[in-house]
């Protein structure tokens, strides 16, 4: 949601937008790339693009729509509820997929939709992720009782005050934090390599990199009470493909079975 993510994006000035409305407008005349039109707070942000990354957006579109126009003021605990409705029920299924049509295309603004893409990704996976028990993770409570916000958790500090530790025992919050992590490790990477004005951001890459040593460290991992093997493969989804996802949903379920028993 775009309104999160203005601390890792340049705030371009009106002029500036002008000239590059119409020289969007002249590429797209040529029939070179296709216009996306989005909205935040009903207000246009358009971006240029090839028609396969076009493509991608629209899976999520109604989704993005509904968040970015209906719940800019609402409480995390709305939001997190929002993206479990139909219009994210794609979203949600690519959560652990990495996007690579935009990332990877030609167009003016392809990387920018692959962004923000990502940056939902990221926003969802900090904000509203639980553990086995459909608690909310430590670093998402942190969020919603804003102790932290989303930007803290993005510019991260090293080890976040202990809050990785934490979320070592608790295999869904551990993995979901490092695939955030390494989704926005190559987004600040990105940004550096563009804009030396980012270079700041250098900071951040190292703390998350940081970050995701100890998430991956078998000291972490063993900290777990029902340990699972890791996959570590994050070019696709966290299991490697859709069908892998709903057999994680059966594991976490008979994981809960299993706790349920010996507490009783």
């Amino acid at each position: 949601m775009k309104f999160q993510f203005y601390t890792l994006f340049n705030i371009i000035t009106s002029t500036t937008l002008f000239f590059v409305k119409a020289q969007n407008e002249n590429i797209v005349n040529n029939g070179e790339f296709e216009n996306l039109d989005t909205y935040y707070e009903n207000e246009l942000y358009s971006y240029v693009c090839t028609k396969s990354c076009k493509s991608v957006y629209e899976r999520y579109q109604k989704c993005f729509n509904i968040l970015d126009n209906e719940y800019t003021m609402a409480e995390y605990s709305e939001i997190c509820k929002a993206y479990n409705e139909n219009d994210c029920k794609t979203f949600l299924e690519d959560l652990y997929t990495n996007e690579t049509v935009c990332f990877n295309g030609a167009g003016p603004d392809d990387f920018n939709v692959h962004d923000e893409i990502t940056m939902n990704k990221i926003y969802y996976l900090i904000t509203c992720s639980t553990d086995a028990q459909g608690q909310l993770c430590p670093y998402s409570s942190l969020v919603h009782n804003k102790t932290f916000n989303t930007t803290t958790i993005y510019h991260m500090k090293e080890n976040v005050n202990g809050k990785v530790d934490e979320s070592c025992s608790k295999r869904p919050c551990r993995e979901n934090l490092r695939q955030a992590l390494e989704y926005l490790v190559p987004l600040y990477e990105y940004d550096v390599k563009v804009d030396t004005d980012l270079y700041y951001e250098s900071e951040f890459i190292e703390n998350d990199k940081k970050a995701l040593d100890i998430l991956k460290s078998e000291a972490c991992i063993a900290q777990d009470p029902e340990p699972i093997p890791i996959v570590n493969d994050t070019t696709t989804n966290i299991e490697n493909s859709s069908d892998s996802i709903n057999h994680m949903s059966i594991l976490y379920a008979l994981f809960i079975y299993i706790i349920s028993i010996l507490i009783v």
